[in-house]
């Protein structure tokens, strides 16, 4: 029975000076640095501030009338105040103090603690950029991060990341670009190239043993290197290699043929890309089962990209008597007909048979033409000793050599 009365008494006591606490004094819960901290007094008296990590200076604000709000600000002597608190309710602090609230009639009866941070919970926000000249490149970090903004001094923050393989982690602290702005930056050596559809890429990191290696990372396409950061609890993975535009890529036909005499196709697609660079720009480009991949090194930037194509088996063209037998030679008589056919030839396409040279001011006319893959052709009398070229075209990027033949 005694046991029972005990814990009666004891939770009416605690609720007593949780309700005492309530009537004397409302305030949050916690302490951002820069911002507005309103503290509202039920009852005449004296609130007493004290910052116990730096107590030298003990801040007083007498309360006249109950249910007053006491705004309060808590900065460093870097920081902005905040906009409409007087400057006798500045209070100076740091991320990490513990502040003390206190009335001063009963000091102890209405002590309430609060804790002070550097600013609310922000997200973090991670650059990467590569910079250098030649074989010397650095990894560019900047993290904009204002809870690491801790000191009115230049602050560290400590990052780790790795380039595709987490077993290579490397180390790197990262130094506030001034007091109290949250933005850290650094660099790290590293190296980087491109080869027959891989990168290769290099930079320091620590084995177990904790030593250091330099190890190349080998990335082949269509995989790129990207770089996973580790910082305030965090994890971001970056593109070191930069993306091409899909603007730039869609300028590139998604049909094109390339074998034998159209190997020039590749770099007529290269000068594509290469107008939307520097002139120094180097540019690969290569197309592996269904695939083109477009890599471009602008300085230090490595920029890349891949495009869904489909490669056109190369068109011939032959001439066929009229047993259906190739002729061969370049003379065709002018009492026969030929059918000349765009072997790998489209339905969009273009037989065209021109006759070269002048006749009555005339040059090259088109005698004539027919969509598709196929003419039939009979040269007639009256044309003999004259020369002809049989052309196909498509809008393919490369159409067949002309055949040349002469009419006897």
């Amino acid at each position: 029975m005694k046991r029972g009365v005990f814990w009666c008494v004891l939770v009416v006591g605690i609720f007593i000076v949780e309700a005492g606490l309530s009537q004397t004094m409302e305030l949050g819960e916690v302490i951002y640095i820069g911002e507005s901290f309103p503290v509202i007094v039920n009852v005449e008296d004296t609130l007493v501030v004290l910052n116990l990590n730096n107590p030298a200076k003990v801040y007083e604000f007498k309360v006249d009338k109950p249910g007053t709000t006491i705004e309060l600000c808590f900065v460093r002597p870097c920081d902005h105040p905040c906009e409409g608190v007087p400057t006798e309710r500045i209070v100076l602090a740091n991320p990490g103090d513990q502040i003390l609230f206190v009335l001063k009639r009963n000091p102890q009866k209405d002590e309430v603690r609060r804790a002070v941070y550097r600013s609310r919970e922000e997200p973090l926000e991670v650059n990467l950029t590569l910079a250098g000249k030649d074989a010397k490149r650095y990894l560019c970090f900047k993290v904009e991060y204002k809870p690491a903004d801790l000191t009115c001094n230049p602050d560290t923050l400590p990052i780790e990341f790795f380039i595709h393989d987490e077993g290579k982690l490397a180390t790197l602290k990262l130094k506030e670009t001034g007091p109290a702005t949250g933005e850290f930056v650094g660099t790290y050596p590293v190296e980087i190239s491109y080869a027959e559809g891989k990168f290769t890429v290099r930079y320091e990191y620590e084995r177990a043993d904790s030593q250091k290696e330099l190890e190349p990372v080998v990335v082949a396409l269509p995989d790129l290197p990207k770089v996973t950061v580790r910082v305030g609890g965090a994890q971001f993975i970056l593109d070191l290699v930069t993306g091409i535009d899909t603007a730039v890529l869609n300028e590139v036909p998604s049909e094109f043929r390339l074998d034998g005499y159209c190997s020039f196709v590749l770099e007529f697609i290269r000068g594509i890309i290469q107008s939307h660079y520097a002139p120094t720009a180097e540019v690969f480009v290569e197309v592996r089962e269904g695939k083109l991949y477009v890599v471009v090194k602008d300085g230090c930037q490595y920029y890349a990209g891949i495009k869904d194509v489909k490669v056109l088996p190369p068109v011939q063209l032959v001439i066929k008597d009229e047993k259906g037998n190739v002729v061969r030679g370049g003379h065709l008589d002018a009492a026969k007909t030929y059918k000349i056919e765009a072997m790998n030839g489209l339905a969009d396409g273009c037989v065209l048979i021109v006759e070269l040279g002048c006749t009555d001011n005339k040059c090259c006319q088109t005698l004539r033409s027919a969509m598709g893959a196929f003419i039939e052709w009979a040269p007639e009398q009256g044309r003999e000793g004259k020369t002809f070229a049989i052309i196909y075209v498509d809008k393919y990027l490369c159409n067949p050599p002309a055949l040349i033949v002469t009419v006897y």
